[in-house]
């Protein structure tokens, strides 16, 4: 997997007139604060406004919620990142398991 997600970002409390950022998940501490920086947050462990523009794994888009602390969805990121494909499918089972259950 090159690349979990791809988001455009934005920070909620500057309202209609908010300045947004691509970025491409996993991505380094620097490339997560230039994004910050980029749409102004002063808080770095803030909630942003995220839209989901790319997932390689189609089915894991629904579970992340739109108001997401942008670290952890970058943690979650780098670990599917380092998973193998064998690694990858039992992930999935459990989703889409997980989903039926619910």
């Amino acid at each position: 997997m090159d690349k979990a997600f791809e988001l455009e970002i934005s920070n909620p409390k500057q309202g209609e007139t908010r300045a947004t950022a691509s970025l491409t998940l996993p991505a380094t501490p620097y490339e997560l604060a230039d994004a910050l920086d980029k749409i102004r947050m002063d808080d770095l462990r803030g909630i942003c406004s995220l839209e989901n523009v790319y997932c390689e794994l189609e089915y894991l888009p629904q579970f992340i919620i739109p108001n997401v602390n942008l670290y952890d969805l970058n943690h979650l990121a780098y670990r599917l990142y380092n998973m193998s494909e064998w690694e990858l499918d039992c992930f999935e089972g459990m989703v889409i398991d997980r989903k039926s259950v619910v």
